[in-house]
């Protein structure tokens, strides 16, 4: 599922977390208090780098944060996706594919800019 039709859901000090399709018709959300991904207006809003970034600043914020076991996490996350492409490729779940961001050359020149608009991203929320 790609992260822009993703929703993910968690309850924090648990295992309970999941990954589910947005927008949420089926209601999988109900029974779980935290919600990120797609449901958040503003991850639209960002360029595709910055999308993927924020897929692993959440991923951080749900272990570290909220307490949730990092290997029930992994787990949830990789029905997204960017999350498989992006992983480290020995991980026995990676996807075998091109990663969704290009590495070209002038790709890892813009990194830096990439991570100053994220930075300002960041700013402009009350974190």
């Amino acid at each position: 599922m790609k992260l822009l039709e993703s929703m993910i859901i968690w309850n924090q000090n648990t295992d309970q977390i999941d990954v589910v399709p947005w927008p949420d018709r089926a209601r999988h959300s109900s029974g779980y208090r935290m919600s990120v991904g797609a449901c958040d207006m503003s991850l639209h809003k960002l360029n595709r780098h910055q999308q993927c970034a924020m897929l692993f600043v959440h991923f951080n914020t749900i272990v570290v944060r909220d307490g949730v076991p990092v290997d029930a996490a992994h787990r949830a996350f990789l029905k997204i996706d960017e999350y498989r492409s992006l992983i480290s490729p020995d991980i026995r779940e990676a996807e075998d594919s091109d990663s969704p961001l290009d590495c070209t050359l002038a790709a890892k020149r813009n990194a830096k800019r990439m991570m100053r608009d994220l930075a300002e991203h960041l700013d402009q929320k009350d974190c």
